[in-house]
């Protein structure tokens, strides 16, 4: 899979062309409406990257799984996996044909070694990451959750409260007990009462030695 995106962002309300949207960023004493998105510094470095390509061969493989297909795919590099062999890859025309023969070659007898220690892999990943639910939205919700909480994008944070409220409700569909609201405490006497009763208590105390037993009864 190749992916191309932007690191601007998140978008900024303002409304831009396409090229201008791609331009530099203003500057601290610049306007922000008459240049760029300013660029989301979280996507320097590996880490990120690193993450989408671990969210997409999730989503891969257990839309694989549900499908029935006896394949995986990784997200790592072919040096990560060990696997001593170049990407078969061309960059012009002339290319092609060469590659194609590689590629069969390859697809007959070795992706079947490839592709079962990246089945085991995947049955290991689930394991360990507690993915027992491969529907989509289980497994976008796990995603979220465990590989993408730095997004904090308003669109993504409605997402999280959506996915708790579904665990929620997974939860009660599985014990048979219907969704409570918040309690509130049941109080039978009005608040003069509870004055009265807790000026009461307070000259008890007074009266009492030190060391002495307060006895209180809670009524439900």
């Amino acid at each position: 899979m190749h992916l191309m995106m932007s690191e601007r962002g998140p978008h900024d309300g303002v409304q831009r062309s396409p090229q201008q949207f791609f331009s530099q960023a203003a500057g601290p004493r610049q306007d922000p409406a008459a240049h760029g998105v300013r660029k989301d510094r979280s996507w320097q470095g590996p880490a990120r990257l690193r993450e989408v390509r671990q969210g997409i061969a999730v989503l891969t493989n257990a839309a694989l799984e549900r499908a029935g297909v006896g394949a995986a795919v990784s997200p790592d590099s072919l040096r990560t996996r060990g696997v001593n062999r170049n990407a078969a890859i061309y960059t012009s025309p002339g290319q092609q044909p060469a590659v194609d023969a590689w590629r069969a070659h390859l697809h007959r007898y070795v992706h079947p070694g490839e592709n079962a220690a990246n089945l085991t892999t995947w049955r290991r990943f689930c394991a360990r990451e507690h993915i027992w639910d491969l529907s989509r939205q289980a497994v976008v919700d796990h995603l979220r959750d465990r590989f993408w909480i730095r997004d904090t994008t308003p669109a993504r944070e409605e997402e999280r409260q959506a996915s708790v409220a579904r665990k929620i409700a997974a939860e009660h569909r599985q014990t048979g007990r219907p969704v409570q609201g918040p309690r509130r405490p049941n109080i039978s006497f009005p608040l003069q009462g509870l004055a009265a009763l807790l000026q009461q208590t307070t000259r008890v105390i007074e009266q009492d030695a030190v060391g002495g037993k307060l006895h209180i009864q809670l009524f439900t």
